[in-house]
């Protein structure tokens, strides 16, 4: 294409994507973790999905650094908006017949009040993620109305306009007091190539019962017959709707979160069952669900530690295929110093390779930056949000093989301390690990008596 034929955004500061070929930063393995309890040892480490924790530019550069390119089929992304505002995830706390409400600042869309680092932002981020796509692979950007236009002239520039596939409205319902315009109750998804032999596999919706009755019309003849798998999906979305409700089943109080039928449409329309996902915005991992619902390995990541232990909830509650935690090691400790408390190891039984033994969680106190936040006299276990236990921990990389978990998003007293685990007699040390409803963590190691 000549270049007098090229659209280009043009912003203050606009540079170069940093490829960081400098950064010093690693991706370290935190834990592996296998939801179904029992640890599936012909489950190779090499198969494991990928949840990780840092900021996502930085990600995706150490993805490239390690052989990532050109491996992804699909990548979805939600990214920040250019809404000028915080978001917060709020949490009912239930104790002693008492409910209380917490909120958490999860992200901020803020940019310093400077639409020019948000665009320095997007380019970098989908000029590095084009980078990861296969030539047959689609990337998909959720976004409203505040800086749609901006992105796609974007991407237009990345992707090159030939490349552009769709322009996706999802309409939904819900409130608004709005009274100077349209209320505004729809949000676009640009779809863009990597290049012109992306994977498409068409989508259907049920004809209506109107489509139905009439069959066949006289004007279009018998040429014409009803598609055995309905009516083709067009560009514009009604019949999945936002999550609404505060009791709604999905609903994991995370600001942001988006419906995993919506997800499952556009990963089934551009990926292979052996294709490789990624979501670099993952929030409260809809994509990383759909994913396990279709089949599909996947990588996620999110800079909040709120997101991360949201989608590890996600993972462990759905009882999804086993998966690693890393973060992106920058040279720094952030250390806490919030305190658990664990019984001494009972042994239940002994038998002739294993031993059965009682843990047990006895006191949780967060850490000082958090502690003002807690209701005065409430429970610490209404604090804990999940718990791991390693049974044979071997002092360099947790292994979740138990997890105690909440039925509900819903922080009240009703969750185990205690849980019954095997342990090889081998084995000379358990880990127990807890995560806390602020995203903070703590482990602790007890000798196996």
């Amino acid at each position: 294409m000549n270049d007098i034929n090229k659209v280009k955004l043009i912003w203050e500061g606009k540079r170069k994507p940093d490829r960081g070929e400098s950064l010093k930063a690693d991706l370290v393995d935190l834990e592996y973790v296998y939801p179904h309890g029992i640890r599936d040892l012909n489950y190779g480490t090499d198969r494991l999905n990928i949840l990780i924790q840092g900021d996502n530019i930085k990600v995706v550069q150490k993805l490239l650094q390690k052989g990532y390119h050109g491996k992804l089929d699909f990548i979805y992304i939600d990214p920040p908006y250019w809404s000028e505002s915080n978001y917060y995830s709020r949490v009912e706390m239930r104790d002693q017949g008492k409910k209380f409400f917490l909120s958490r600042q999860v992200f901020k869309d803020m940019w310093g009040q400077n639409i020019n680092n948000y665009l320095q932002h997007m380019y970098t981020a989908l000029v590095l993620m084009r980078e990861l796509l296969s030539d047959q692979g689609s990337i998909f950007v959720h976004l409203d109305w505040h800086a749609h236009h901006y992105i796609r002239v974007i991407m237009d520039e990345v992707f090159g306009p030939k490349n552009f596939v769709n322009e996706i409205i999802w309409c939904y319902g819900g409130g608004s007091g709005t009274k100077r315009y349209f209320h505004r109750k729809h949000d676009t998804i640009l779809w863009y190539a990597k290049g012109r032999d992306y994977i498409f596999n068409p989508q259907y919706r049920a004809y209506t019962d109107k489509t139905l009755q009439r069959g066949l019309t006289r004007v279009k003849g018998d040429k014409y017959r009803l598609n055995e798998k309905g009516a083709m999906m067009q560009d514009w979305w009604t019949d999945i709707n936002k999550i609404l409700s505060p009791t709604a089943r999905e609903n994991l109080k995370f600001p942001t979160q988006k419906p995993v039928e919506l997800i499952k449409r556009l990963v089934k329309a551009a990926s292979l069952p052996d294709s490789l996902v990624g979501d670099f915005y993952a929030g409260a991992g809809s994509t990383l669900h759909a994913c396990e619902d279709l089949g599909r390995r996947w990588i996620g990541c999110d800079a909040s530690s709120i997101a991360v232990q949201t989608s590890m909830y996600r993972m462990i509650k759905g009882r999804f295929a086993p998966f690693k935690v890393q973060e992106l090691s920058e040279g720094r400790e952030d250390k806490k110093d919030n305190i658990l408390l664990v019984k001494k190891p009972m042994i239940l039984e002994r038998n002739s390779d294993r031993l059965k033994v009682k843990v047990e969680i006895v006191d949780y106190l967060p850490s000082s930056d958090n502690r003002g936040k807690v209701p005065k006299g409430i429970s610490f276990s209404t604090l804990i949000y999940f718990w791991e236990i390693d049974p044979c921990y071997d002092g360099k990389l947790f292994t979740s093989c138990y997890q105690i978990y909440r039925e509900k998003p819903i922080f009240d007293d009703n969750i185990s301390l205690a849980c019954d685990i095997e342990v090889p007699l081998a084995a000379n040390r358990i880990a127990i690990r807890v995560y806390d409803i602020f995203g903070d963590s703590i482990t602790v190691i007890k000798e196996i008596p």
